[in-house]
């Protein structure tokens, strides 16, 4: 029951959070690109990246684990707007632009998450 607390819990801040920086990401940049998604999930990838490794030497414990790894991050990082955002710039006519954040989200997700896997494991193998 603690872990679908933890869950319940670490979703609510890693919702709030994602609306925040999307928030201030359309107040200071003005663009059709959807920037403060890109930046969630790249950070979101990175930090995720971190916390495996952490939770696969077992140096958090599983109620931790199921806050941020599951609750938080998952609430922060968000596919199903990523979808959606390419889905509406392409219907708009800016298939340039769905295709760069396509490519871009994907490419930079894949080196972040093996960034924070990597730095991880170098600064708790010391």
């Amino acid at each position: 029951m603690f872990k679908l607390i933890a869950v319940m819990l670490g979703g609510a801040l890693g919702a709030a959070t994602r609306y925040w920086v999307g928030a201030q990401s359309v107040r200071l940049v003005d663009s059709d690109f959807p920037w403060g998604t890109l930046l969630v999930n790249l950070v979101g990838a990175f930090l995720l990246g971190g916390l495996f490794v952490s939770a696969e030497k077992n140096l958090l414990h599983t109620n931790l684990q199921s806050f941020l790894m599951t609750g938080f991050m998952g609430a922060l990082t968000t596919f199903s707007t990523f979808t959606l955002e390419n889905l509406i710039l392409h219907e708009s006519g800016k298939t340039s632009i769905a295709i760069a954040y396509l490519l871009i989200s994907i490419i930079l997700g894949l080196l972040a998450v093996f960034a924070g896997a990597t730095l991880a494991r170098s600064v708790l193998s010391s």
